[in-house]
């Protein structure tokens, strides 16, 4: 069975620790960075099939850090992690979902899960419709 890998971005060590451990318990094979400019690195150097990225941290904002993954990789799943003062920037950035913080374990596995299961049926679809067209 091959993992799915996630890089988690979150300054907040408290947060990041929480999101990392639940993952982690769920077999869930995990990087985690403590800005976007440490998350660029992971992401140049490594593959993900998803990024949980805060919006709001030091030398690199989630947003930024965002648009550059877009610009590498457009099929890329991404949650961010949305505090009640974020400015809505998320919309015109094409994420896959939010979380609000404080993140509750239980509702991140949910949208983790959920996320995997869409990507799954997504690409058995599409395999049945390349199939189907011969």
């Amino acid at each position: 069975m091959v993992l799915k890998k996630i890089l988690v971005v979150s300054d907040d060590l408290k947060t990041n620790e929480l999101i990392c451990t639940t993952l982690k318990n769920e077999l869930y094979e995990i990087d985690s960075a403590k800005n976007g400019l440490e998350a660029m690195l992971f992401f140049i150097e490594h593959s993900y099939d998803l990024v949980i990225c805060d919006t709001t941290m030091p030398l690199m904002s989630g947003y930024e850090l965002i648009k550059k993954i877009r610009q590498e990789n457009k099929d890329i799943n991404i949650i961010i992690l949305a505090s009640s003062d974020d400015s809505g920037e998320d919309i015109v950035l094409e994420i896959d979902d939010y979380i609000s913080k404080p993140v509750s374990a239980s509702l991140l596995l949910k949208c983790v899960t959920s996320l995997f299961k869409k990507q799954k049926y997504s690409t058995v679809k599409k395999e049945l419709w390349e199939t189907i067209k011969g």
